[in-house]
């Protein structure tokens, strides 16, 4: 079972080997692991802002993200035109790495 101390762990240390790579200024987790109310076959839902923005980037950083950690990942690309309660689950949850 995955642990948040864990995947932040992991987290950083992936942005600082691939940030640059994919375009990513800044990257957190949020949702089910960041409250730390894991279940078996939980997701992580990470939140980042790039600098290339674009879809080809994002499925390719979320394809990375998915091998690195070994489980699957939702890859949120932060914006101010984000529908209102996702921007706010995320604002109330985000622990940024």
């Amino acid at each position: 079972m995955i642990n948040k101390e864990h995947i932040i762990a992991l987290l950083k240390k992936y942005k600082k080997e691939q940030s640059k790579r994919f375009g990513v200024t800044k990257m957190g987790i949020f949702g089910s692991v960041a409250r730390g109310s894991i279940n078996e076959g939980s997701d992580i839902d990470i939140v980042v802002e790039l600098s290339k923005r674009n879809l080809l980037n994002r499925i390719g950083l979320k394809m990375s993200l998915e091998d690195f950690l070994g489980v699957p990942v939702d890859v949120v690309a932060y914006r101010e035109d984000l529908s209102p309660l996702l921007k706010e689950r995320i604002i109330r949850d985000v622990i940024y790495v």
